[in-house]
C-alpha cells in the first residue's frame, strides 16, 4: 500500500533512529565539555523557546551519570547538552556545521553518508545541519508559505491543525534557521534525522571496536562458471572513527548495562548473558502518524565483539517491546552458530 515495493529496508529506507542515536550523542556531549565522572540532571522536561522537550512519559530520573542516562534512555540530558552547545556556537548566527560536536560526531560515525555496501540503491540517510536546513527551506519555501496562508482545513483534530499551521507560518518566515529545537531533536535521533539499519549497525560496530570498521559487503569472491577460477574480493576499511579510548570504554560499559539493568533488560530476562554478553540500545522513533518505529541495535559478545544486530520494525511501538525480542532470538542463534 505504500507504493514502494521491493525496497530493501536494510539499506534503502531511512528511518529516524531515535534513542539508538544517544550513544553517539554521549560521545558528542563529552566533546562539548561534558564529564564522564559528574552527574547530570534528568528532569521530566527541558524548555527551549517556549516549548517543553520531554522524557518518555515525562519521567524524572533526578541526578544521574551519563551511563545511567543511557540505561534509562533519559532524553533531557541530551536536549540540554545539545542546546547549550548550540548557544555556545552562536545560536542561529552560526552559518556552518564544522564546529558543532553533535553534527560532526554523527558524521564521523558514518551517518549521513552511504556505507559503500555492494548493493544498488543505498540511501545516504540524513544528518540535518545548518547547510541542509537552508537548502531545504529554499526548495520548499513556496509550498510552505502557501500552507501558512491556507492552513490545514482537511485535518479534523483541532490541536494538530493548529500545530501544523503554526509550524508552516514559522517555517515560511525563518525555516532556513537551525534552531535550538533542531539541535535538541537531533541529539535524540528525531526531527529530520534519518538513518538506515545498516548505517546504525556500522556506527555500533565502530563503538564496539573503538573506532575501526570495515565497509559492509555481500561479495567475498567472483567465481567463473566455466573454469571455476576464483577471484577473491579483498575487504575494504570503512571510516576510521576518532573515538577517544576512555570515552569509548565508558559508552561500551553503558551499553552492556542497558541489557543487564536498563531498558532492554526485561526482554533479555532468562538469557545467559554470562555466556553470551550483549550490549546495545533501544529506541522508539515517533513518526507523527501511527505507531512508533521500534529499534534495538546491539553487538556481541560485548567484551570481544564479532556480531552486530540491528533491528528496526515500523509501526511496532517501543523498542523494548518489539525489537528487543527479535534481537534476542538472533543472538540466541548467533551464540549457537558461534559455538558450533
Amino acid at each position: 500500500d505504500s507504493g514502494h515495493p521491493l525496497i530493501s529496508r536494510v539499506s534503502e529506507a531511512g528511518l529516524a533512529p531515535a534513542s539508538t542515536f544517544k550513544p553517539i550523542s554521549a560521545v558528542a556531549t563529552i566533546k562539548a565539555g561534558g564529564s564522564l565522572t559528574e552527574t547530570y540532571g534528568c528532569p521530566s522536561s527541558y524548555r527551549i523557546g517556549g516549548r517543553d522537550f520531554s522524557n518518555y512519559q515525562r519521567q524524572d530520573h533526578g541526578q544521574v551519570s551519563l551511563k545511567r542516562a543511557l540505561q534509562v534512555s533519559c532524553s533531557t540530558i541530551f536536549y540540554e547538552s545539545a542546546f547549550r552547545s548550540w548557544l555556545a556556537l552562536g545560536g542561529t548566527r552560526a552559518t556552518d556545521d564544522s564546529a558543532d560536536p553533535f553534527l560532526t560526531t554523527a558524521r564521523e560515525f558514518g551517518l549521513g553518508a552511504r556505507t559503500g555496501i555492494d548493493l544498488p540503491g543505498e540511501a545516504s540517510g540524513r544528518i540535518p545541519g545548518r547547510e541542509w536546513r537552508r537548502t531545504q527551506w529554499e526548495a520548499t519555501k513556496e509550498q510552505t508559505c502557501a500552507r501558512a496562508e491556507s492552513g490545514y482545513p482537511e485535518v479534523s483534530d483541532a490541536a494538530r491543525r493548529a500545530l501544523l499551521e503554526a509550524i508552516a507560518r514559522e517555517n515560511c518566515e525563518s525555516g532556513y534557521l537551525y534552531r535550538g529545537g533542531d539541535a535538541a531533536n537531533l541529539s535524540i535521533g528525531q526531527g529530520d534525522v534519518l538513518a538506515t539499519p545498516l548505517q546504525m549497525a556500522q556506527a555500533y560496530a565502530a563503538l564496539a571496536t573503538g573506532g575501526t570498521v570495515m565497509t559492509p559487503r555481500l561479495t567475498s569472491a567472483f567465481v567463473d562458471p566455466l573454469t571455476g577460477a576464483v577471484e577473491e574480493v579483498a575487504p575494504k576499511p570503512g571510516p576510521a572513527v576518532p573515538l577517544d579510548p576512555r570515552v569509548g570504554a565508558y559508552v561500551r560499559d553503558a551499553l552492556k548495562s542497558v541489557v543487564t539493568s536498563g531498558t532492554a533488560s526485561f526482554g533479555f530476562r532468562g538469557f545467559d548473558l554470562a555466556a553470551w554478553p550483549v550490549a546495545g540500545k533501544t529506541g522508539s522513533a515517533e513518526s507523527g502518524t501511527g505507531n512508533d518505529v521500534s529499534w534495538f541495535v546491539s553487538y556481541a559478545p560485548a567484551d570481544s565483539p564479532r556480531y552486530v544486530v540491528a533491528v528496526a520494525i515500523t509501526q511496532a511501538g517501543l523498542g523494548s517491546e518489539a525489537a528487543v525480542p527479535v534481537a534476542r532470538t538472533l543472538h540466541e542463534t548467533l551464540r549457537t552458530l558461534d559455538a558450533g
